[in-house]
């Protein structure tokens, strides 16, 4: 059996994310797309296209709101993509993040 070496628990959330990185010939490139699954040290997302392993990225997503009083919460995060896995349709992406920060957003 193999064992799991997560040090963050990992959590199913479908959110919209915002991709931007640089191709294999320096063009930056802006994509969109939805989590899978979402933990402390990183984000799995599909995308159509297919990002460099070790390609370091910049991505940001709003958290759920969870209470009526609480504030609407943006993730502005670098990472770098750690496995591609190939699905139909579109490619997964384990990214694990290498920053982060969160922003507060006004209504």
């Amino acid at each position: 059996m193999k064992q799991e070496r997560r040090s963050f628990e990992r959590f199913d959330l479908e959110l919209p994310v915002d991709i931007k990185w640089k191709d294999h010939s320096g063009k930056m490139r802006e994509n969109s797309s939805i989590s899978e699954n979402i933990s402390g040290g990183g984000i799995y997302i599909i995308l159509n296209n297919l990002i460099e392993k070790d390609a370091e990225i910049e991505l940001c997503f709003d958290l759920p709101i969870i209470s009526e009083e609480a504030k609407k919460t943006r993730v502005v995060a670098k990472g770098k993509v750690v496995r591609r896995v190939e699905n139909r349709p579109g490619f997964g992406h384990g990214i694990k993040f290498i920053s982060y920060k969160f922003v507060r957003i006004e209504n």
